[in-house]
C-alpha cells in the first residue's frame, strides 16, 4: 500500500465546517494509516511521489501543485480538473448540457442568485430576491464586490434534501434538512441515478449536494460539491471512500 495523505480544506472554504471537515478526512485517512495536512502547507516542494492523496484542497495554487503531481501519475481523490469544474456556473452549464434537473432560470416564486465561482468563503454569496426587480438590484450588489461570475435559479417550492455520494462505489445518502417536513414522494433511485451522472461529468467520485423535492415528486439539484462534510453519514461514508484504495 503506498503511503497516504490527506489534504484539508484551507478555513477560509469552510465556513463553519471545518471540524466536520476535518473529521470526516481523518476518518478516511487514519484507517490506511496516512497523515493530515493543511492545504495551505502544500507548496511546490512539498513531496507527493508515491503517494495516494485524498484531497479538499480548493486554493487555486494547491490545485496547482496537485495538478502537477497528477501528470505525474499521483492519484488524487477527488482529481484537481474535478474540483474546477465544481464552479457553480460550470455545473450548471454542464446540467443544462446533459439535461439533468435543475430549476428553471425564470419562475413565478422568485429566484436565487448565486456567485458562479467556489470559493465559498463569504456567506453572503448567496441571495433570494422575490421579483426581477429584486434580481436586477442584487445583481447589481455583486457586481459592485466584484462578482461577475454568477447564476440564477427560478425559487423551487418542495421538500429540501441533502445527498452524498461516493462513486463508483455506490454509495448513496439522502437526509431532508427539516425533518418536520411534509416529505413529498419522490424516486430515491432516479436523483441517484442523476447525481452520479453529474459527478461523473464534471469528475468527482467524492460529492454532495442539495435538491428539492417537488409536490409532483421531481427532484430538482439546486447545489452540487465536491467532498461535503458527510456529517449525517459521517463513518460509512469513509469506509466507502476507503474502499476506492484497497
Amino acid at each position: 500500500m503506498r503511503k497516504v495523505i490527506g489534504v484539508l480544506r484551507a478555513q477560509e472554504y469552510s465556513p463553519g465546517a471545518v471540524e466536520r471537515d476535518e473529521a470526516i478526512m481523518r476518518a478516511v485517512v487514519e484507517p490506511l494509516y496516512g497523515q493530515l495536512i493543511m492545504e495551505e502547507n502544500v507548496t511546490e516542494a512539498t513531496d507527493f511521489a508515491d503517494c495516494i492523496v485524498f484531497s479538499m484542497a480548493r486554493r487555486p495554487e494547491t490545485l496547482q501543485v496537485l495538478s502537477r503531481w497528477e501528470s505525474l501519475g499521483v492519484r488524487v481523490i477527488n482529481p484537481t480538473a474535478g474540483v474546477m469544474n465544481c464552479r457553480r456556473s460550470i455545473v450548471e452549464h454542464i446540467m443544462r448540457k446533459h439535461h439533468l434537473p435543475c430549476p428553471p432560470s425564470r419562475g413565478q416564486y422568485g429566484y436565487w442568485l448565486k456567485r458562479g465561482d467556489m470559493a465559498v468563503t463569504v456567506d453572503n454569496g448567496i441571495a433570494y430576491c422575490r421579483n426581477e426587480k429584486e434580481l436586477e438590484d442584487a445583481k447589481s450588489d455583486f457586481a459592485e464586490r466584484g462578482i461577475t461570475d454568477i447564476v440564477v435559479q427560478a425559487h423551487v417550492r418542495g421538500d429540501v434534501v441533502k445527498f452524498y455520494g461516493v462513486e463508483p462505489k455506490g454509495f448513496f445518502r439522502v437526509y431532508h434538512v427539516d425533518d418536520n417536513e411534509s416529505h413529498y414522494f419522490y424516486q430515491k433511485q432516479v436523483l441517484q441515478a442523476n447525481a452520479e451522472l453529474l459527478a461523473r461529468l464534471v469528475g468527482v467520485q467524492v460529492y454532495g449536494g442539495d435538491a428539492v423535492i417537488t409536490a409532483d415528486g421531481d427532484a430538482y439539484i439546486v447545489d452540487f460539491n465536491d467532498w461535503p462534510s458527510f456529517s449525517r453519514c459521517l463513518c460509512e461514508a469513509a469506509e466507502a471512500i476507503v474502499k476506492m484504495v484497497r
